[in-house]
């Protein structure tokens, strides 16, 4: 299923905004000026969209990787396992990459906590962080899942939900 040069640009301009919004974002954390539970409010707001962007990005680059980034490129894949197309090795290696993925983000995604000081003005601290990440990183799971299940639909599901934040 071919992505035309419309998706592209469309996808790309997407992360590009998302970028620009993070920019800000760290920029603001460094004026906070309101009220410490404003504050606290507005970092944690930030705090999820960052990281949902992160795992947006993440999840979109597997599934375009994969071809399970559409509902067509799900049944594909779907045909391809019936059909015996996808081995048992490929379906393991593709766990093994994505669960890589997976800790190399929550890993960036706390030292990120821990050098903007975004962890300090959160209500409770290193452990709300650490909340905000884990469900950053469901949807990363959830397609972690599919893959181990053979499940294209589900795949795809997860990947569906983690770049919603984009929308």
């Amino acid at each position: 299923f071919p992505v035309t040069i419309a998706q592209v640009y469309n996808k790309i301009g997407s992360y590009l905004e998302a970028g620009e919004k993070i920019k800000r974002k760290g920029l603001e954390l460094q004026d906070l000026r309101g009220t410490r539970e404003e504050n606290q409010i507005k970092v944690k707001a930030d705090a999820e969209y960052v990281t949902g962007t992160h795992v947006a990005a993440i999840a979109d680059r597997f599934a375009i990787k994969y071809g399970f980034a559409t509902p067509e490129g799900a049944e594909q894949l779907k045909q391809m396992q019936q059909s015996g197309q996808i081995s048992a090795r490929q379906w393991a290696d593709r766990a093994a990459e994505l669960q890589l993925e997976i800790t190399r983000a929550e890993t960036d995604m706390l030292n990120t906590m821990r050098r903007t000081n975004a962890s300090k003005y959160l209500k409770d601290g290193q452990a709300e962080a650490n909340a905000i990440i884990k469900t950053a990183l469901e949807p990363l799971y959830g397609m972690l899942r599919g893959i181990n299940d053979k499940d294209s639909g589900q795949m795809f599901a997860a990947r569906r939900q983690s770049v919603a934040i984009l929308d």
